[in-house]
């Protein structure tokens, strides 16, 4: 069992559009991970590893809260905040990469519409914004919404935010039932998802009355038969829980699955207790290393039967794509049994220091992005003395918080800046929810340096 790196070659070999490599079956889909130390890896996506992603999202997701909460088993449907796009990009043999969710999404687009409020049109659309508007639209048009899903805690933060926002313009599309015109959509997108809708002035009505005077509780009223919402809260995403109580009050929320671009590995059964998943066997061949043996070069790693309650270990996946013993960094505690399957919590990411939207900001990562936009800036690379960064995860959306000493004075916007573009080019996810809005501009703090930055004196802090 050897590191990622060594499957590197093999993976450059795949992504030039070479068959019968790891894998006989013919990729024609790569999804690209967040990036443990460094930039994100591609990762081959057969039919067979895209469709564990299409029955885990479109079947076993829905299905635990469907059983599990009283009444969920209305048969309206619900809004899902994800996306089919984003495979625009390519590799250098011409085969699209995308988010591991979005291959397996467009395998289950004929079910969309039976599932979800949105029609398939709006899934496609590339521009975040416009996408998250137009998923507000057509889920105010269902009286009777059942579930509201976003990946991420933080997605379904800011969507809320985007109803209570752009409630005004929301109001008027319903009543006119029309595609607005600052909406970033091809003319063919414009078209189809025009013809969807229909002018429905008393459901407008209600929606306005419904939205109040600015109460954060008005999702409620908008849709009184609700029965849950549906994100990962677990893990780091935890500090955006009282967020979401805000607006939801005791609303069921399912923390949903726990997965990586690599394999699908638990399921949350248990709505209350959202840091615990099952793990889900049939999705990938499943190894774990003692966590005392992590670092070691040549780990040894233990099967279901050997794992022990309470023990930590890091997990590893034999999986559809060609990845075999493949270590994901993930490192689990093991809470107990379902049946014969073991109970996994997510303990910690070996290397992430951030992960405020799903981007898994590593220490690697945010060290090279500071040193490098500093000495940019400076035009020399020692001057770096010290930096601490924070999440910030009152501001909307939520954004890093960088404190930085310098050992040469600096102007706070163009380190803010260099730091963002830098921080962009060495984790593309963060570069991604930036575009789209998921992430805010982020922070510098030095009370009273007047917008600079500079060295600090002992007991100091430096920023802007």
């Amino acid at each position: 069992m050897g590191p990622p790196d060594e499957l590197q070659p093999a993976i450059d070999r795949m992504a030039r559009g070479e068959d019968n490599v790891l894998v006989a079956a013919p990729v024609r889909f790569f999804s690209r991970t967040s990036g443990t130390t460094g930039a994100g890896r591609l990762i081959p996506a057969p039919p067979r590893h895209q469709a564990t992603f299409t029955r885990t999202y479109a079947g076993l997701v829905p299905a635990v809260p469907t059983l599990a909460v009283p009444g969920g088993d209305d048969p309206h449907p619900g809004v899902a905040l994800i996306s089919a796009a984003g495979a625009q990009l390519r590799t250098s043999g011409g085969i699209p990469i995308g988010l591991a969710s979005t291959g397996g999404l467009r395998r289950a687009g004929r079910l969309a519409e039976r599932l979800w409020t949105s029609p398939w049109p709006v899934f496609e659309v590339e521009d975040a914004a416009t996408q998250a508007y137009l998923h507000a639209l057509f889920a105010l048009r269902e009286r009777s919404l059942r579930f509201v899903w976003g990946v991420f805690a933080p997605h379904l933060v800011e969507w809320l935010r985007l109803l209570a926002d752009r409630q005004n313009d929301l109001v008027r599309d319903l009543a006119d039932g029309r595609v607005g015109p600052d909406l970033a959509l091809t003319l063919a997108q414009r078209a189809a998802i025009a013809a969807r809708l229909t002018p429905d002035p008393r459901r407008a009505s209600e929606a306005a009355a419904a939205f109040g005077d600015g109460d954060p509780a008005f999702v409620r009223r908008l849709w009184p038969r609700l029965r849950w919402a549906a994100a990962v809260i677990s893990g780091g995403f935890a500090v955006y829980v009282p967020r979401l109580r805000r607006a939801l009050g005791d609303l069921p929320i399912h923390t949903t699955c726990y997965a990586a671009s690599e394999a699908v590995v638990g399921l949350n059964l248990e709505i209350d207790r959202p840091e615990r998943h099952v793990l889900t066997p049939g999705t990938a061949h499943f190894e774990f290393i003692p966590l005392a043996a992590a670092d070691h070069a040549q780990p040894e790693t233990v099967g279901l039967a050997a794992l022990e309650v309470g023990a930590h270990y890091e997990v590893v996946v034999t999986n559809r794509g060609g990845l075999y013993r493949y270590r994901l960094g993930d490192v689990v505690r093991v809470e107990g049994y379902h049946l014969r399957a073991p109970i996994l919590a997510f303990a910690w990411r070996r290397g992430t220091v951030l992960d405020l939207a799903g981007e898994h900001a590593t220490e690697a990562q945010v060290l090279a992005a500071v040193e490098q936009a500093s000495a940019g800036l400076i035009g020399r690379g020692d001057v770096l003395v010290d930096f601490a960064v924070d999440g910030d995860v009152e501001a909307s959306p939520p954004r890093y918080a960088f404190f930085v000493e310098l050992a040469a004075e600096v102007e706070a916007t163009a380190l803010a800046r260099a730091l963002d573009a830098s921080l962009s080019a060495h984790n593309p996810l963060y570069a991604g929810y930036r575009g789209g809005d998921r992430l805010g501009a982020h922070g510098l703090r030095d009370p009273g340096r007047g917008g600079a930055v500079r060295r600090t004196g002992p007991g100091n802090t430096a920023g802007s």
